[in-house]
Formats: C-alpha cells, sequence, structure tokens
C-alpha cells in the first residue's frame, strides 16, 4: 500500500510514500514547486479525518521541516516577482534542504527579488548590512533588497542570499563604493549632498568594529573630491578647514579652504572637522602654515595690509623656523 500508485493527486496516480496532504502552511511552498498533493476535489474533504492513517502510509501531513520536498519538485520556471513570503521560504528551503545548489541555481537569472529599484535577479543585488550599508547609499548606484518588504526575517539569511549570488559581503561594497567613488571624482561631479553622505558614513564605519581597506583609505585620502574656494576640487589633505583663527592671514593669502559658501557645503561642514581631520584635512593654525608660503597674495595698495595681517604672517614664519626640516622657498 505504501508503494503502490493508488493515490490520486495533483500528479497523477500516485503511491502515498511521496505524496502531500494539503494544509493552508503549504501555500507559500505551492508557488514555486509542483508538489503531488492529495486531490481534495476527488475524495474532498473527508479525506482530513484519515490524516493518522495517511501518516501510517508514508503521506506527509504537515510541512514540519520538510523543505527537500520543495527542492526535490520544484517548476521548471518561476514567476518574476515572487511574494515576500515566497522568497523567504526559499531561504529556509536553502537553509534545511540537502541539495541546496539544484535551488539557487534555478532562481540566479529569475528575476525574483525586491529592490529599492524594482525586481532584479539575485546576481545583480546587494544586501545593505546595517554596519556597513551607508557605503551602498552615498552614490545609489546598486540595487539594494528592500528590507522593510521582507522584514528582520531576512538579515538571519545573508548565507543563504549568497548563495543565490546576492552581494553580501563588505569587500564588495567597499569595491563597488570605491569604483563609483573614483569615477564620479574624475568628472568632478561628486554633489554637496554626496560629500554629506561620504562624511556621515565615514564617521559610522570608524565607530563600527571595522577594518578599513587600503584602497577605501587610499581614495577618500588622496583622490580630488573636496570642493574649495578656489573653485577646485582636492584631496583632503591640500584643504583646510576655515576657522577663525584663519581670517587674519586670509586677507592676504588665496588659501584652499574648503568652500563652506551658502551655495556649496555651507557652515554644516563644520560639523564634520573630526573626521575631516583624520582624512586629512588642517582644520588648526599651527598644522597649515606651510600652505602660507605659496599662497601669498598681497592687495595692491599695501595700506589695506592690517597690522593682524603683519602678525599672522609672523606667527607662521616663527612656526616654520621651529620646523627644522622645512626650508622656505
Amino acid at each position: 500500500m505504501k508503494e503502490g500508485r493508488w493515490l490520486r493527486t495533483s500528479r497523477g496516480s500516485n503511491s502515498p510514500n511521496g505524496s502531500v496532504l494539503y494544509s493552508e502552511e503549504w501555500k507559500t511552498a505551492r508557488q514555486i514547486s509542483k508538489i503531488p498533493f492529495i486531490d481534495k476535489d476527488d475524495y474532498g474533504e473527508e479525506i482530513i479525518c484519515f490524516k493518522p492513517e495517511l501518516q501510517l502510509l508514508g503521506v506527509i501531513v504537515d510541512l514540519n521541516g520538510n523543505y527537500q520536498m520543495v527542492a526535490d519538485n520544484l517548476l521548471s520556471s518561476f514567476p518574476s516577482s515572487l511574494t515576500e513570503e515566497a522568497v523567504l521560504f526559499i531561504l529556509d528551503c536553502l537553509h534545511h534542504s540537502t541539495s541546496s545548489d539544484k535551488l539557487a541555481k534555478a532562481l540566479k537569472s529569475v528575476r525574483c527579488m525586491n529592490t529599492d529599484v524594482g525586481y532584479k535577479s539575485p546576481g545583480e543585488c546587494f544586501f545593505s548590512d546595517a554596519e556597513w550599508g551607508c557605503l551602498l547609499k552615498v552614490f545609489n548606484s546598486v540595487p539594494l533588497i528592500d528590507h522593510k518588504f521582507y522584514g528582520s526575517r531576512i538579515t538571519t539569511r545573508k548565507n543563504e542570499l549568497k548563495q543565490l549570488g546576492v552581494k553580501v559581503d563588505f569587500e564588495e561594497a567597499v569595491n563597488v563604493f570605491v569604483n563609483s567613488f573614483n569615477r564620479q571624482a574624475s568628472f568632478s561631479s561628486i554633489t554637496k549632498e554626496n560629500v554629506f553622505s561620504i562624511l556621515s558614513c565615514y564617521r559610522k564605519l570608524k565607530g563600527a568594529s571595522l577594518e578599513f581597506p587600503s584602497d577605501l583609505e587610499k581614495c577618500i585620502h588622496e583622490v580630488n573630491w573636496l570642493r574649495t574656494r578656489l573653485g577646485d576640487y582636492r584631496s583632503p589633505r591640500n584643504c583646510i578647514l576655515n576657522g577663525p583663527e584663519w581670517e587674519s592671514i586670509s586677507a592676504v593669502t588665496l588659501l584652499p579652504f574648503i568652500d563652506d559658501g551658502d551655495n556649496f557645503y555651507g557652515k554644516g561642514i563644520r560639523e564634520y572637522e573630526k573626521e575631516l581631520k583624520k582624512m586629512g584635512v588642517v582644520v588648526e593654525f599651527k598644522d597649515g602654515v606651510e600652505f602660507v608660503a605659496a599662497a601669498l597674495y598681497f592687495p595692491l595698495n599695501p595700506c589695506h595690509i592690517t597690522s593682524e595681517n603683519v602678525f599672522s604672517l609672523l606667527e607662521c614664519i616663527r612656526i616654520l623656523l621651529q620646523e627644522k626640516d622645512y626650508s622656505f622657498p
């Protein structure tokens, strides 16, 4: 009785061993598989009354971890926009199934993942981790899996997402950011919004337990991406964050102050003084006097040079004289 093909199912006559008694908990599984459910249209609801007997014969009567049954009976093609429940169920199947490779292969090219830019195939998507996901949002250059759509459960299935082809690692996010950053910087198209996003993300990453990859440090520290009052873009180490102590010297110099005018970064840039300093920006007068010698710009009328200007210049000379390795140009 267990092996004979006498039981009518959704896939024709089948043996009890390998058939399933349908219930609501199989509703999601039905979206992605062709499981042989016992034909209730034929037998009627009365068949449910024989649940213990059917189970004794080998019929699967509840889901209860029977994910392998789903993996073994996958549909030959999948809809391009699977429901939230279906995707989460697939991830559960990958987690529990012994033939997860088969399931992953079947879904890799299907545009089944809901992202912030619509449905995409797993290989096109990134999983935005709470710790470093800000990197992926600076330039909005990649599809991010919609966490609100899938809920918190999806965060427990990162390994399964990776198996499908979704990019879930910090290193992959860094590569995307570095490529986008260098490309935007090469066209001088890193916007005010991008800069504040970078600074905010830098603050968050420095506060996390993450080791900064060298290529991420290099692009932030060495690429020309900060706009100055001179109208050009420079690397942090070639910029100065303006402050009251620079006021007297700025009248007789053309210094590369970060553009804090209302039409660009504004005064809000000073909120990131700590981060800018870590990146190499000069934020204190004593650290930027070497800029002065190369940036001197005296007014045509000497009467416009105030005593404050003179004292600031003399203070610069004093500081430079204390540096043994410095030679005046």
